[in-house]
């Protein structure tokens, strides 16, 4: 009879570290298809990205040149001709730096 039940209890045991291995073995490959598709997306969208900082980077680049150009432009003839007007007495705002304004208190 001792025997009956641990040849019961054995193959129970069997059974449950299958269906264990089993569990594992689902859930494990679940996961991996998962991370495979997750990698995927990545790359599908740092490949766009890449696309994106191309073109921003190509729409600097025309900005760039059109800086360039019209700052090219600027002269004392243009700048007299939208209003300006030379400068006759130059005066220039000066301040005492921090430094200077501190003192030692010895009283």
């Amino acid at each position: 009879m001792n025997t009956i039940a641990e040849t019961i209890n054995m193959k129970n045991t069997v059974r449950l570290i299958f269906w264990s291995v089993v569990s594992l073995l689902v859930l494990f490959s679940i996961m991996y298809a998962f991370f495979v598709k997750q990698t995927v997306i990545n790359i599908v969208e740092r490949e766009n990205f890449e696309n994106e900082i191309a073109v921003l980077n190509s729409e600097v680049s025309g900005l760039e040149f059109k800086y360039i150009a019209l700052k090219n432009e600027v002269d004392m003839d243009y700048a007299h001709s939208v209003g300006f007007v030379d400068v006759k007495n130059m005066k220039f705002a000066s301040r005492k730096l921090p430094a200077q304004n501190l003192s030692l208190k010895t009283e």
